[in-house]
């Protein structure tokens, strides 16, 4: 099988959950033996054209600046390509994507399949709806949505029927040194409470809540994994509400390194505003971490009463108290803890990467080809 994976942001340019998954993807398929291709739409100043990256072969496309000339040249430059690889299947991993894989496979006999990521589908204007993501939606062989949720949207707004769920993956981390080992590495204290938050640094992810919620729970020290443009107002901020001293920025970490903090805390925090699925909860609960978070998107999907805390968004107070329950309660976090790895486990590429598999091998018996 020859693949070609189209994404608009690929690592290491850019380490958001669809970027992440469609590198994790695109591994998962390449350890399985099928030759795969990652074209991405943007490349970043200082990254290569064309790279071999663990298997996968990555071409990064330069565009214009100007909307509708750069719209037209990724078009010849995303068929262009798809020409010279000659793909079995092409798998657009975002509303856009899919028009430009249908439009790259058109007239080549060569089957589309359109993940709905979220951000994609919720973010889309009125007019988009009605032109870019129906368009897209409509012309792919099949579509998969990561949520429940975002699958009744695109059936609601393109009138798609059947779209399947087929959830991100996350990659388990084998061989950790023990809690104990990682809390003497990171100077926690034996009865310090250490909360984790994993996001980038920017509005929709909720931070500046965390922050101020942190001032209403003076027990708790927060590592904060992640960066962005907002480090510098949530730093100030910080500063202000005289929380700095228990707020570490530890920055952008290897996945290795991040799944050791987690290992080593004692809750995971996440205060988006907006998230379509939350690949970095799937990975809090893998290392038997209880959650709390915000009510938004497809969170609920993941987390429920039985394994973490729900909250309202954008409400420091509500998540303030929530991080403080749970504190005070080691038993009802030692229960989520039992409950999380289990639940973890639907969300390993293991898991998720044969599901996607499944579905290639569908769509290339319903075009004769295996």
């Amino acid at each position: 099988m020859r693949l070609l994976l189209l994404v608009n942001e690929y690592p290491p340019d850019r380490t958001a959950g669809t970027a992440m998954a469609t590198q994790q993807l695109a591994r998962f398929m390449a350890a399985k033996g099928c030759e795969t291709f990652v074209v991405v739409t943007e490349r970043a100043p200082g990254s290569p054209a064309v790279a071999k990256e663990e298997g996968v072969l990555v071409h990064r496309l330069r565009s214009g600046s100007i909307p509708v000339l750069r719209w037209l040249s990724r078009i010849r430059r995303i068929r262009s390509v798809a020409g010279e690889l000659r793909p079995d299947l092409v798998h657009a991993q975002s509303v856009s994507c899919g028009l430009y894989a249908a439009l790259a496979a058109a007239g080549r006999r060569i089957p589309v399949l359109t993940s709905i990521q979220g951000q994609d589908l919720y973010q889309a204007s009125p007019v988009q709806r009605k032109t870019e993501v129906t368009w897209a939606l409509r012309r792919a062989d099949r579509v998969t949505a990561v949520t429940p949720e975002l699958a009744r949207l695109a059936e609601d707004v393109a009138g798609v029927r059947s779209v399947q769920v087929v959830p991100h993956g996350f990659t388990h981390e084998r061989g950790l040194p023990s809690r104990e080992v990682l809390r003497d590495r990171f100077g926690l204290r034996q009865h310090e409470f250490a909360g984790l938050c994993a996001a980038r640094l920017d509005p929709i992810k909720g931070v500046d809540i965390l922050v101020q919620a942190l001032a209403d729970v003076p027990e708790a020290t927060v590592w904060l994994a992640g960066d962005g443009p907002e480090r510098s107002r949530l730093t100030q901020m910080a500063a202000s509400l005289e929380v700095a001293s228990r707020l570490r920025f530890l920055g952008n970490l290897p996945h290795r390194d991040l799944a050791e903090r987690m290992r080593a805390a004692d809750l995971f925090v996440l205060p988006s505003r907006s998230e379509a699925f939350g690949i970095v909860l799937a990975e809090a609960m893998d290392a038997a971490l209880p959650v709390v978070a915000a009510r938004v998107g497809g969170v609920p999907g993941l987390i429920g009463s039985e394994n973490g805390l729900l909250v309202p968004p954008e409400d420091p107070a509500a998540l303030a108290s929530a991080i403080r329950q749970l504190l005070a309660d080691p038993g009802r976090r030692a229960a989520m803890a039992r409950v999380n790895p289990e639940k973890a486990k639907a969300y390993r590429w293991e898991t998720v990467g044969e599901s996607y598999f499944a579905v290639y091998r569908e769509l290339l018996a319903g075009r004769g080809r295996t």
